[in-house]
C-alpha cells in the first residue's frame, strides 16, 4: 500500500520520498502514515508552506511540519533561519523531521502521541486528563493561544486535544490512522463501562450483566490474540 497523500507531492519525487520516509518511520518505531497525516494536518505536505504573523509578515512557522524557532531547530544548528528551511526540497526537510523526532523515539505509540510532539510534546504519555501548561505558561494562556483547540474552555487537556486531532483526520481515512483495532478496543471498552454502571445501580441483575461482561471481556481478549 503506497502511502498516505503521496500523490500530493510531484510524481518524480514520490519513491525517493517514499523510501526515506518509511526508513524515518522504521527508526521511529511508528506508523509512516502517522507521519504523512501529521505533514499533511501542518502544511498540505507543501515544503514552502509558511505562517507569517504581524505587519511586518514575520515568518513563524515554516515546512513540511511547520517548524519554528522553539523546535530548537536553529540552536542545534541544522539551520541558520527559518528562511532556510524555505529552500530545502520536501526531501531534504525529511532529514529535520528525523531530527525532531529522534529525541522521543520508543514514546510514539499512537498518531496522538506523533501528533502530539509537533504541538504540545510534555503531553505524550500523559493521561486524557492531564492540562497542558508549563512553568512560565499557564494553563489558561495555552488555551488563549490555541483557541481551536481549547473550543472556548479556559485550559486544553489531552483529552481536548485527542479531540482536535482526530477533527484533522478526513474521515476517509481514519480508520488507516487510528486502526480497527482501535476501534474495536473503544467499542468493547464503552460496552464494559456501561455494564459496570449498570451493575452499580441494579445490583439484583448483577448475575446477568456480570455474564455479558465476561463476555465482553473475552471478545477483546480473543480480538488482540488473534491481531497480535
Amino acid at each position: 500500500m503506497s502511502l498516505l497523500y503521496i500523490d500530493k507531492l510531484p510524481e518524480s519525487v514520490r519513491p525517493a520520498f517514499t523510501k526515506k520516509l518509511q526508513g524515518i518511520a522504521t527508526f521511529l518505531g511508528v506508523h509512516p502514515d502517522w507521519l504523512m497525516q501529521v505533514m499533511w494536518a501542518e502544511s498540505r505536505l507543501r515544503p514552502t508552506a509558511a505562517n507569517r504573523q504581524g505587519a511586518d509578515k514575520h515568518l513563524v512557522a515554516v515546512g513540511l511540519l511547520q517548524f519554528t524557532t522553539a523546535s530548537g531547530i536553529i540552536k542545534a544548528g541544522k539551520v541558520s533561519s527559518l528562511n532556510d528551511i524555505l529552500g530545502m526540497s520536501a526531501l531534504e526537510q525529511l532529514d529535520l523531521v528525523k531530527w525532531y523526532f529522534t529525541p522521543y523515539r520508543g514514546k510514539l505509540k499512537s498518531y496522538y502521541d506523533v501528533y502530539a510532539v509537533t504541538i504540545f510534546p510534555a503531553m505524550v504519555g500523559k493521561s486524557d486528563d492531564w492540562v497542558l501548561q508549563t512553568k512560565s505558561l499557564s494553563a489558561a494562556t495555552i488555551a488563549k493561544q490555541n483557541p481551536t483547540i481549547a473550543a472556548g474552555k479556559k485550559m486544553i487537556t489531552v483529552a481536548d486535544f485527542k479531540r482536535y486531532a482526530v477533527g484533522l483526520v478526513p474521515t476517509a481515512v481514519r480508520t488507516r490512522i487510528f486502526g480497527i483495532a482501535t476501534d474495536i478496543a473503544e467499542s468493547v471498552a464503552e460496552e464494559v463501562s456501561d455494564i459496570t454502571t449498570e451493575v452499580q445501580k441494579n445490583p439484583k441483575t448483577s448475575a446477568g450483566i456480570g455474564a455479558g461482561l465476561l463476555v465482553s471481556i473475552c471478545m477483546l481478549g480473543w480480538f488482540f490474540l488473534g491481531h497480535f
